[in-house]
């Protein structure tokens, strides 16, 4: 054996990054105080780690078994499927309006729901309520750039480590998805019913230390 091939280290050394596919699925359903006063959720576009903001710990599955190997994450693309349905009474003429918007960096949108089909990247679609048949519902299926939601360029995203989650925690600075339904003619609130699937693209890795 020569000297260079005992010099080979006999272990395997980890790498400092990897990018992984993770997806969750799951379900909605919120009533209107009051007619025409809509009702909304919000869902985390770059935190594997708690998704839903409306339930405790909703992390990616698969989230926790690469959280073994690192010590922070990133996540880099976002698609988002959301179903919406809707029920209200049986007044005449009742229609309803699905929308989904991105929301930087808090989860705060306007009182007033008839402003928020014109939000930042906003996509709204007129559907009938259930018990009324027709078009009753909506499907958005989008890929988010989170960079142009947080209003900062790629390469700020990419390089600040704001825009990261240690393991077990969110990101400093958040980017959310509101999805939304508003009730139109009708006397009775409204019911949303939907689900939603989100699938991030994900990278684990451990933070390189800056030398003096």
């Amino acid at each position: 054996m020569s000297r260079s091939a005992r010099l080979v280290p006999n272990y395997y050394v980890p790498p400092s990054s990897k990018r992984v596919i993770l997806n969750w699925t799951g379900s909605l359903s919120a009533t209107e105080a009051a007619a025409g006063t809509g009702v909304s959720h919000f869902y985390r576009l770059n935190s594997a780690y708690d998704v839903d903001t409306g339930l405790g710990s909703t992390s990616m599955p698969g989230f926790a078994e690469w959280s073994t190997f690192f010590l922070n994450y990133k996540v880099h693309r976002v698609r988002t499927k959301v179903s919406i349905m809707g029920a209200t009474g049986t007044t005449t003429n009742a229609m309803l309006r699905a929308i989904v918007f991105p929301v930087a960096y808090q989860a705060v949108i306007p009182a007033n729901a008839a402003v928020w089909p014109s939000q930042y990247l906003a996509r709204s679609k007129m559907i009938a309520p259930v018990a009324v048949g027709g078009a009753n519902r909506a499907v958005f299926d989008e890929v988010h750039d989170i960079a142009r939601i947080l209003r900062v360029t790629k390469e700020q995203y990419r390089t600040d480590m704001d825009f990261s989650g240690q393991i077990n925690a969110n990101p400093a600075r958040m980017a959310f998805l509101c999805v939304a339904l508003v009730s139109l003619y009708s006397s009775t609130p409204a019911t949303m019913i939907g689900d939603i699937s989100v699938t991030m693209e994900c990278e684990f890795f451990n933070p390189v230390p800056l030398s003096t």
